[in-house]
């Protein structure tokens, strides 16, 4: 059996460290988040959405995956089912782990849907956004 280097175990040991304060945070941080509606993410859903702008989260059991914000949920919601320009959202939708949800609530003013989406996406840390796949985990 080959010893690791001591490097190797400090960056192994740095990394796990890293992880846990990351995942203490997430779970210690407050958030405002209260939804105006969440539905199946199936398309017969679709009418029970609103036409409105807000903003929305596509969760299932593993947590919340993607957070956005759009003037039209409802075509917002649609495009999701049809669109598949995020591979790594269409992956966790190909594979859900319980019931896919759609969440929103109703943010008309776009600056205030920005800085709510943002606020979210730095909270929740969604592994579906793409903000968030430069971020290391360090």
């Amino acid at each position: 059996m080959l010893a690791r280097k001591p490097k190797e175990i400090d960056l192994q040991k740095a990394i796990q460290v890293a992880r846990r304060d990351r995942a203490e945070r997430l779970l210690t941080r407050e958030i405002s988040w209260s939804p105006d509606g969440t539905v199946e993410l199936v398309l017969t859903s679709e009418f029970m959405v609103p036409d409105d702008a807000g903003v929305y989260l596509i969760h299932d059991l593993r947590g919340v995956l993607y957070v956005g914000q759009t003037r039209k949920l409802r075509q917002r919601f649609v495009q999701h089912d049809r669109l598949r320009r995020n591979r790594l959202l269409h992956l966790a939708m190909s594979r859900p782990v319980g019931i896919m949800r759609f969440s929103w609530r109703l943010v008309a003013d776009e600056e205030e849907r920005s800085a709510f989406e943002r606020e979210l996406i730095a909270s929740l840390q969604p592994v579906c956004n793409r903000q968030l796949l430069d971020t290391p985990l360090i």
